[in-house]
Order: C-alpha cells, then sequence, then structure tokens
C-alpha cells in the first residue's frame, strides 16, 4: 500500500500591536551575541517594519522634551550602553520621562534562559533607572497612572496605527508569494467583476454613505481608549471618516 505523504504548513505568526516590539527586542538579542540566552525569531514583517518607524512614533519617547534635554536618539547608561527608545510605556510614566530598552551582560545568576534586556526609564537629563520606585525618588513622589494617561493614550493611538500597517505590509508580502497560509484580501476590481453593467449602475456613490461608531462609556479606562483609537485608526485607514455616537454624559471624555 502506499503511503501519501502529508506536508504540515508552516504555522504564521500572528502580528499585533505587541509584534513591533517583539520583534526590536529579538533584534537586539541576536545583535549582542549573547549564547547564553534563548530567543525566538521576529516574523520577518515586523522585523523589517522596526527600521521604518522613527523614534519619535514609538510610545517609549517622551511626551514633551523640556528645554536642555538628552535627545532619545543618544540614550546610553552611565556605562555607555546604548538605550533604544522602546516601542510600549509604562503606565505610570510622567510626560518628560521616556522608556527603552537595553541589553545585559551575562552574571553568574544568568540560567541559559531567556533575559537579556532590560526595560529602562529615562530622565530628561538622561539618568537611566530599572525600577518604579528610583524614578519616584528621583521625582519626589508617588506615580500612579494619572502621571502616565497621556502616554498611554499615545500609546493606544501608535499601537492601532502600526498594527494596521504591519497588516498592510503582511498582505502585500502574501502577494508577492510570502507568508503562506495568511489571508489576503482581493483587489475591489475583482469584486466588480462580477456585476453586470445593469447591477453596477444601481451602486451609490461612495459619498452617500454615512459611516457611523455607536459607543458609551468606554472613554475614562485605558483599555476603552485603546479600542476608540483601534476602530477609529482601521477605518481612517480604510478612506473612512466615521461620526462617532455617544451618550451626552460622555462627550466630554470623547472629545
Amino acid at each position: 500500500m502506499k503511503v501519501k505523504k502529508v506536508m504540515k504548513r508552516k504555522q504564521i505568526q500572528r502580528l499585533g500591536k505587541s509584534s513591533l516590539r517583539q520583534a526590536l527586542l529579538s533584534g537586539m538579542k541576536e545583535k549582542c551575541g549573547r549564547k547564553d540566552i534563548k530567543f525566538k525569531e521576529a516574523p520577518e514583517v515586523a522585523g523589517r517594519a522596526v527600521g521604518t518607524v522613527p523614534i519619535e512614533q514609538r510610545a517609549g519617547y517622551p511626551l514633551v522634551r523640556p528645554k536642555g534635554s538628552v535627545d532619545p536618539k543618544n540614550w546610553v547608561t552611565n556605562l555607555g550602553v546604548k538605550v533604544e527608545v522602546d516601542f510600549n510605556r509604562s503606565a505610570w510614566l510622567p510626560d518628560d520621562w521616556g522608556q527603552g530598552v537595553k541589553t545585559t551582560n551575562p552574571t553568574s545568576h544568568s540560567t541559559g534562559g531567556g533575559g537579556g534586556i532590560l526595560t529602562s526609564y529615562v530622565s530628561p537629563d538622561m539618568k537611566v533607572f530599572y525600577h518604579k520606585v528610583k524614578v519616584e525618588e528621583t521625582v519626589g513622589r508617588k506615580l500612579t497612572e494619572k502621571d502616565g494617561f497621556n502616554g498611554q493614550v499615545r500609546l493606544a493611538k501608535l499601537q492601532a496605527l502600526q498594527a494596521v500597517q504591519l497588516a498592510r505590509m503582511q498582505i502585500k508580502e502574501l502577494g508577492k508569494g510570502g507568508s503562506q497560509g495568511v489571508i489576503g484580501t482581493d483587489p475591489d476590481s475583482e469584486f466588480f467583476k462580477i456585476l453586470t453593467p445593469a447591477e453596477r449602475k444601481q451602486l451609490a456613490s461612495k459619498d452617500e454613505f454615512h459611516f457611523c461608531v455607536v459607543s458609551a462609556r468606554r472613554a475614562t479606562k485605558l483599555e476603552g481608549v485603546r479600542d476608540i483609537f483601534m476602530v477609529q485608526t482601521q477605518l481612517v485607514e480604510a478612506g473612512v471618516t466615521p461620526t462617532w455616537y455617544v451618550d451626552a454624559d460622555s462627550l466630554k471624555d470623547y472629545q
């Protein structure tokens, strides 16, 4: 009896809001040359995308640059180790502080597993800390999510935009024969070919469509803000400017 060989389809990594950060960290670990840490290679699309995003469009970049502050492109530790601007941002980090990531050296505690990267909090004058308590000692008070709310709103906005851009890059790669298993999208022209000339005449102009989003009581929590920006970004990227309908009590929060 002849046995049929079954080819297993390669698993495709799903790209999402954290893909760029994962690609950044994977690239840093690979470049540092350490043999005692393990890490997964980032999806090729995400790896290419990291280099196209200006550091100003990363969430770790300070929202406010005080006069005389150190340019984040020049961030280094007191030992001269490069600190890369992070794609993430801690919920309590003040607007004039930045967040970065740096590689570490092996120690006697290294186990040969993960690690190799430290999240770094950078003050305007480039003092680098690795724990919230040290940042609080420097600013002279306890820090809460109120201190970092503006940064979280910006994080949500950037992640929504970058997630859409990554999805588009992956679809384009599919069109070139890459990433088998990813479902692409057909051009509008392919759809319209299905319609008869008489049917096409019945199509309304795109200006006659009204796109709206009905939402309520979601703009006061970070999770809700992230969802709002994701919906808005996807619609705008598709060429649609929606009108948001919200309850009267939430109007100011949404604005």
